[in-house]
């Protein structure tokens, strides 16, 4: 447990200083996409990308616009940083701006209209949705999956956005490799939504084959915050 710790204490300061790389040619340069085939096929229908807080997840979306030619943003929470330390909501604040200028339209915040995002995706581009979010005082709309083990209540979100869009829905994970110093994009295959539930925990065993072997790339713990809500 403690080595996993100082492991992931030790990747988030190399996740928080590779920010400032963060370019189209860093992409091309740094990031490998695996299962690329899988979502080419949809790139003139748009579709959701399922995430985690895992590796450099931002960095996810550079590479499917510079690498893939693809039409991305992400939905991200501006919430949640009005209970963090001034210098770490001023931190994110850079971040969200960086990306904004790389990304093929502003981030999407969930205080947003949702029809910012239906819009999107209707129009045929892509979306990045976290599964591992939970807004502090918000009427979060959880699903309760198995994950590395043990029963976790994630973001049902990306599942109803791909079902009131009519777009697959794609698990995506990024790895980074130590040892090559790169890192690996991984695209699953699609899936159209006809349960929340049985969709939500097929996308995340797709995933989980490639996180359970590299937890401390995770950006926070995967477990305690979300389990025990109901």
């Amino acid at each position: 447990m403690f080595k996993n710790i100082l492991f992931r204490h030790k990747f988030n300061h190399f996740m928080r200083h590779e920010f400032n790389c963060y370019n189209f040619r860093y992409s091309k340069m740094k990031v490998r996409i695996v299962g690329h085939e899988n979502i080419l096929q949809y790139k003139k229908h748009g579709g959701i990308l399922g995430f985690l807080h895992f590796g450099s997840f931002f960095l996810s979306g550079i590479a499917l616009i510079e690498n893939l030619g693809l039409n991305y943003t992400a939905i991200a929470s501006s919430h949640n940083l009005k209970y963090l330390p001034r210098t770490e909501s001023d931190f994110w604040h850079n971040i969200y701006s960086k990306i904004n200028s790389y990304y093929s339209r502003p981030l999407i915040f969930t205080h947003d209209n949702i029809y910012d995002s239906l819009k999107w995706v209707k129009n045929n581009n892509f979306l990045g949705v976290a599964f591992d979010v939970i807004e502090k005082g918000k009427n979060n709309k959880l699903i309760p999956v198995n994950f590395l083990g043990k029963k976790v209540f994630f973001q049902s979100s990306p599942v109803r956005l791909a079902r009131a869009t009519g777009r697959p829905i794609f698990p995506m994970t990024i790895r980074f490799s130590p040892i090559y110093r790169k890192h690996y994009l991984f695209i699953g295959k699609p899936y159209t939504v006809i349960s929340d539930l049985d969709t939500t925990q097929k996308v995340l065993s797709e995933m989980e084959s490639i996180v359970k072997f590299h937890q401390y790339q995770f950006f926070h713990d995967i477990h305690r915050p979300f389990q025990n809500l109901h």
